[in-house]
């Protein structure tokens, strides 16, 4: 054999159980990871699925209806808002349930008044939370009354215990009867 193949040769037979060696760590890594995934795997779907149609099974609507500033020289009316469970036949309630988070995810309003009357604002939501708006002109209704509505997506959360309230105030003294309804819907979340 020529001195050169006989160099290739023996460097080739070293190189070759280095190769095996390395192959062989290789395939037991692979293999430990594949175990691993599949461990790991077989504990995600131990885990319950998050119950995506919780929120309407626990669905509410609410209604603070009517609002009304009266010409008695006052410039504001605030009331307590109802709510009422979607499904099954709960009465209605004044406060969020003991153990329960009401989280209110739209709101709608409809308000008619003189046209003598000027809005200051209308407000909605939990005591020491109330959220401000003021409501959109939607045009004239009988009587010289005018129509306006408002229409919000929105977050709000009222803890247990506690009451929604509507509010709705004039610029001046009222002179004339100002009528506001909130409508509002969300669900309930069980305190844990």
């Amino acid at each position: 054999m020529l001195p050169i193949m006989q160099f290739a040769t023996t460097q080739f037979s070293r190189v070759t159980p280095i190769v095996s060696r390395v192959t062989l760590i290789a395939s037991r890594i692979t293999l430990l990871a594949t175990i691993a995934a599949s461990a790991a795997m077989a504990q995600s779907w131990a885990q319950p699925v998050r119950d995506v149609d919780r929120e309407a099974k626990s669905a509410v609507h609410g209604t603070c209806s009517p609002l009304r500033v009266a010409p008695s020289y006052r410039s504001s009316a605030m009331q307590t808002c109802s709510i009422k469970p979607i499904l099954g036949n709960a009465a209605a309630v004044t406060r969020v349930p003991e153990g329960k988070v009401l989280v209110i995810e739209e709101h709608s309003t409809a308000c008619t008044k003189a046209s003598s009357e000027s809005f200051s604002l209308l407000m909605f939501g939990p005591n020491g939370a109330l959220k401000t708006y003021v409501p959109t002109f939607i045009g004239n209704g009988d009587f010289g009354r005018q129509n306006f509505s408002q229409n919000a997506l929105t977050k709000m959360y009222v803890a247990p215990n506690e009451p929604v309230y509507g509010h709705v105030s004039t610029v001046n003294n009222a002179t004339a009867e100002v009528n506001c309804t909130i409508r509002f819907q969300g669900h309930f979340v069980d305190l844990q």
